[in-house]
């Protein structure tokens, strides 16, 4: 079954195969083009189409939390309306929010839904720190990552991220900006590590892919991540 916990339900530990997921975002600048809570708008939104299907199964129950709008957005702090958290405040918050959820409904594992390529590394740090801990599992799908298996190896308000934005949120993105914003090519190294150059708009690579094959990839890795959770459960 799924739960979507935007709406009031009373939880039950005896559900089975419990799997809590959520999504995590950002509030950051994304141009003219798109809004500031975008990174999270596409994670909750591709969370709710490719959790949909198990809204009638019975073998699991997974249960839908709504995204985390705040992260890790340093980089983008010299434009108005980003919103960024210190790292030690964006774990520990993180870990309140799991405390919780293991309290309401103890689940078997996590997955992690992240919109925002900025979170990742705290993520996967945390996630290392609970499943050696708790012994249960933690999954990260990081969207931007299963976008670099298709040719897009960095986007920032580019032409996939807006028509993702499209695809998924079903509102008005400002047209005459994308291809303007899309056109700005992204240079980065990719044999250096660390940080040297300031982020800007735009991408590096193209999905070789459509927006809907991509979508269908992203809930496959979904897919497989609840398939694992419920293996070791």
């Amino acid at each position: 079954m799924l739960y979507d916990l935007s709406h009031t339900r009373i939880v039950k530990k005896e559900d089975n195969n419990r799997i809590a997921t959520i999504p995590f975002g950002s509030m950051e600048y994304h141009g003219g083009a798109l809004p500031l809570l975008t990174d999270t708008l596409i994670a909750e939104n591709i969370s709710r189409k490719c959790l949909n299907k198990y809204k009638e199964r019975n073998n699991v129950t997974i249960y839908l939390y709504p995204g985390m709008y705040l992260g890790f957005s340093h980089e983008w702090l010299r434009y108005s309306g980003t919103i960024s958290l210190e790292p030690n405040t964006y774990l520990a918050l993180i870990d309140s929010i799991v405390k919780s959820i293991d309290e309401n409904i103890d689940p078997h594992g996590y997955i992690f839904i992240n919109g925002h390529g900025g979170n990742y590394s705290l993520l996967e740090a945390y996630a290392r720190k609970y499943y050696f801990s708790k012994r249960k599992p933690v999954i990260i799908i990081d969207l931007w990552r299963i976008a670099g298996r298709y040719g897009l190896h960095y986007c920032h308000a580019c032409r996939e991220e807006v028509m993702l934005y499209k695809y998924l949120v079903e509102d008005k993105a400002n047209e005459a900006i994308i291809d303007e914003s899309a056109s700005n090519e992204v240079s980065l190294n990719d044999h250096l590590r660390g940080f040297y150059q300031d982020m800007s708009i735009g991408s590096k690579g193209s999905l070789n892919i459509s927006i809907e094959e991509y979508v269908c990839r992203v809930c496959d890795t979904i897919d497989s991540a609840i398939k694992h959770i419920i293996d070791q459960s």
